[in-house]
């Protein structure tokens, strides 16, 4: 029976994203995306046709068809989106790490996040966020259903 459950444990896939955004005392944002390699060429080759074939050697070249799939997926709005942008990534195993930086400074507001990568792919998705700024710290997951969390940037 033991050996029955492992088993289909190992069958059923994982999809799950993890993000972690960091708002500074002097208005910068910056963050990091971990997500498996495979479930991002997935949602490329959604968005664009063509599979993309994310090793550590090339991920630069498809960074254009990344930040397009991150900026139409992962928003944060205080009455306007603010915009940023992709600075690297890296392939360690089967996870790809995304860096990005914000364009914009933040305001001591409200904040919205909405967060679907990969929900159009994936029913079980599961995109876990950590939100931090000074000694607080954020957490929650998105999914279907519940795709975006407003929080308080305010001291």
């Amino acid at each position: 029976m033991i050996i029955n459950c492992v088993f289909l444990l190992l069958l059923h896939p994982i999809y799950i994203s993890t993000s972690d955004v960091i708002f500074d005392a002097q208005g910068s944002w910056s963050g990091t995306i971990k997500v498996f390699y495979d479930d991002l060429e997935d949602a490329l080759q959604n968005q664009g046709g063509k599979r993309p074939n994310l090793t550590s050697e090339n991920l630069e070249h498809y960074y254009p068809q990344m930040y397009i799939y991150l900026s139409a997926n992962l928003r944060f709005m205080q009455g306007q989106i603010l915009s940023y942008r992709l600075v690297s990534a890296s392939r360690l195993g089967d996870v790809i790490t995304i860096s990005f930086q914000g364009n914009t400074k933040w305001e001591p507001n409200p904040l919205t996040i909405s967060n679907t990568l990969l929900l159009d792919l994936f029913e079980s998705q599961k995109n876990i966020m950590t939100i931090r700024r000074s000694s607080d710290s954020n957490f929650f997951y998105l999914r279907k259903g519940l795709t975006s969390k407003s929080i308080d940037l305010s001291d």
